[in-house]
């Protein structure tokens, strides 16, 4: 895990810092790329052939990455990654680092075509809920969907409020596992444009 971690942050790094010229332009049109980190809440719960079996709230921090184009200076269309970490104790009664994420096509409306500018969010695509620090574990994955409001402050620098809501199973010795999660995360974020 720590190797792939490695290779996709030199990758992320390697991207960020060579496209300056193509991404740090100023202009919202064009490629873009951005991260962001901040705090949230996450309640779900745990079903098992569709009888819950628990529920509970977290407060995770959050992680936020984008990539895509911008084909005008009000319009972004990228892919995203919108990430809630938290540990919990699993059946064991060992703790664990968990990831409830949405990995989505979306995009955001900028209301005016520069810095300071408020801007709405959505997108559409899958949930996961995975412990990415354990050896042998499967990543469940389902529908998944999220929208939000944020405001540009000044170029390149945006807070972010969403609401992210996913449904990842999965089906183990013909039992059929579900989590059902609903993320709102407060992000402060970095776009390249």
């Amino acid at each position: 895990m720590i190797n792939r971690t490695t290779a996709l942050l030199t990758v992320f790094l390697t991207v960020f810092l060579s496209t300056e010229a193509l991404c740090w332009d100023g202009v919202r049109k064009g490629f873009v790329m951005g991260a962001g980190a901040g705090s949230g809440f996450v309640s779900y719960s745990q079903w098992l052939e569709g009888e819950k079996l628990s529920s509970d709230e977290k407060l995770p921090i959050t992680s936020d990455f984008k990539i895509g184009y911008a084909p005008n200076n009000n319009l972004m269309l990228y892919w995203m990654s919108k990430v809630s970490w938290f540990s919990l104790d699993n059946v064991f009664g060992d703790t664990v680092t968990i990831t409830n994420g949405i990995g989505a096509v979306g995009g955001s409306y900028y209301f005016a075509e520069t810095a300071p500018s408020p801007y709405i969010m959505g997108g559409i695509g899958y949930s996961t809920w995975a412990t990415p620090f354990e050896e042998d574990t499967d990543t469940w994955m389902g529908f998944g969907i999220c929208a939000g409001a944020g405001y540009e402050f000044s170029r390149h620098i945006s807070a972010e409020f969403s609401f992210s809501y996913g449904r990842p199973s999965t089906t183990e010795h013909g039992w059929e596992y579900e989590t059902r999660s609903l993320s709102i995360g407060l992000v402060l974020n970095i776009m390249g444009y």
